[in-house]
């Protein structure tokens, strides 16, 4: 193992046992955009159903949901549905631009994402950036993490970090 690895390795194998639960927080894989929407609505979670966005080949549709707070940090989510019968199949949140970003807050998601999901079982450094991946098979949660490295002198660490949640098993197995 490479000593870059090694030391990510030994980063994120800091904590054992969180934020960000799925299925997703008030979301269950293989909802359609309505039943998410109904879902958002009972938590709490103002989202407009006409918001939704297709992708430009129209295989996928995103229902935007800004400013969601998860922690301490303030994420802009995007749940994403899969034609033909636009189901849940990911959920991409990554973290808010209008938020303000430290260093103590980087540490925090690194930490919330180790006690929520153990270890990670795949490490990575690439392009500046952390990468861990996690499965939560007791929730059917595929999680991957790119977190943004900071070089010496800069503490802008969490722009560009993102996390995103896909099923274990294929939406159309349910």
């Amino acid at each position: 193992m490479k000593a870059g690895h090694l030391a990510l390795s030994a980063f994120f194998l800091l904590g054992s046992a969180g934020p960000c639960a799925a299925d997703w927080q008030f979301t269950r894989w293989g909802m359609t955009v309505e039943e998410a929407v109904r879902a958002a609505g009972a938590a709490g979670v103002n989202v407009d159903a006409g918001g939704t966005v297709p992708s430009g080949d129209g295989k996928l549709t995103k229902l935007p949901i800004p400013y969601y707070k998860v922690g301490s940090i303030f994420f802009d989510i995007s749940l994403v549905f899969e034609s033909p019968d636009n189901r849940l199949v990911m959920v991409l949140m990554t973290v808010s631009q209008r938020g303000d970003f430290d260093r103590q807050k980087l540490d925090a998601l690194r930490m919330d994402l180790l006690q929520a999901f153990g270890s990670p079982f795949a490490v990575n450094q690439q392009d500046g950036f952390d990468l861990a991946m996690w499965r939560d098979v007791t929730r059917n949660n595929r999680i991957f993490a790119k977190i943004r490295v900071d070089p010496p002198g800069r503490t802008g660490g969490l722009r560009d970090t993102s996390i995103m949640y896909t099923p274990l098993v294929p939406v159309s197995a349910f």
